[in-house]
């Protein structure tokens, strides 16, 4: 079973039941109406997805807290408005609970302790109002111009821990001003040139990818290699005689500082597990097939004496792709050091590479 850490959201209607035996059609009709008009353009908005519906209930996962919070308050506040000229007998009013925690994944469908506490929190919730954990808001309190009242801590069915609860009443939600901070996506801020910013996206399978981000301009495409930041014997050990083996094959012309640096960087960016799952992966994956279906601007360059990927590797992932530069450096290390002649090189060959793109830009 895959897992992911998730923002959960449960929301169902205030006394479904009473109202659908009051009026059927009305009901359903009125509750679509709120889902079409209101509720749909909101998930979009805050960047979520419906993971079901049953009935008068609604399963949403956010991929952000943050999100979660501002949905939730966002549609609160809506429902208030829509609600005001209706009698209190025939509204349709929501309650959120919201919790941030680890699920399973199966399929499109999410399950465990972070789904049933949410749900739990939904149920603990005032008519109108949003529960969240203590969980969601240690995350969101800095970042949202609201303030949950502390609930204490809450025994809740099939959960065996207590579960700490925060809630804003639908009064608390009634008197926010217009300007209070709910999630919207502040404009991008310019980014130095030297500065990373760190990413996250998931495949259509479920996996969750961390990706890296410096810099301006047309965007160009880096795959990790060997130890990044997301053997079993030895590779942890504080003496680095082990990793120094791979150190020596990346880059056998580094300083004694340079290759003290390179050991300590692989023992802190990977498990002994990661390391090994990682090399093993590199060991079984071929593109060799895949390599005549690229069709960007693609350049290789490859050191002509690299000590870790033998030189011919690299000519023929050139050769694969159509219309790639294949650039030789002259240098030993896997990993071009700024103080040997292959650096000023590497640079002229990059940026004569980009320089017609950013100009077609």
């Amino acid at each position: 079973m895959q897992r992911r850490l998730a923002a959960i959201l449960a929301t169902d209607v205030v006394g479904y039941s009473r109202l659908m035996g009051a009026d059927e059609v009305g009901t359903l009709t009125s509750l679509k109406s709120h889902r079409r008009e209101l509720i749909n353009s909101a998930i979009s908005e805050y960047r979520g997805r419906i993971v079901k519906t049953t009935g008068d209930g609604m399963l949403l996962e956010f991929a952000s807290v943050v999100d979660a919070v501002a949905f939730a308050v966002t549609v609160q506040r809506a429902m208030l408005r829509r609600n005001a000229s209706i009698p209190d007998d025939k509204r349709i009013v929501f309650r959120i609970g919201i919790n941030v925690g680890d699920v399973i994944i199966d399929g499109d469908d999410i399950f465990g302790d972070g789904v049933n506490i949410a749900a739990r929190l939904e149920a603990l919730c005032e008519p109108g109002g949003v529960c969240i954990s203590r969980a969601a808001n240690e995350q969101v309190r800095d970042k949202l111009s609201l303030c949950f009242a502390d609930l204490g801590e809450q025994t809740v069915k099939n959960i065996a821990r207590a579960v700490g609860v925060y809630g804003l009443a639908a009064k608390d939600i009634m008197s926010l001003p217009d300007g209070a901070t709910l999630g919207t996506p502040e404009p991008a801020r310019k980014i130095a040139a030297d500065e990373q910013e760190m990413h996250f996206c998931q495949t259509r399978d479920g996996v969750q990818l961390a990706h890296a981000k410096t810099g301006q301009g047309p965007p160009i495409v880096k795959t990790g290699n060997w130890m990044t930041h997301l053997m079993r014997v030895g590779w942890g050990q504080e003496n680095p005689a082990f990793r120094q083996m791979f150190t020596s094959q990346f880059i056998p012309g580094a300083t004694k500082e340079q290759a003290d640096w390179f050991n300590e960087l692989q023992r802190i960016s990977a498990s002994p597990e990661d390391a090994v799952r990682n090399s093993m992966a590199n060991g079984e994956t071929d593109v060799t097939a895949l390599l005549g279906k690229v069709s960007v601007p693609t350049l290789v360059m490859h050191s002509r004496h690299d000590a870790r990927v033998p030189f011919e590797s690299g000519r023929r992932l050139a050769a694969g792709i159509p219309g790639a530069r294949f650039v030789p450096l002259e240098s030993r290390n896997h990993l071009i050091l700024e103080d040997e002649p292959a650096f000023p090189r590497f640079l002229e060959e990059i940026k004569s590479f980009l320089e017609p793109k950013i100009a077609a830009r």
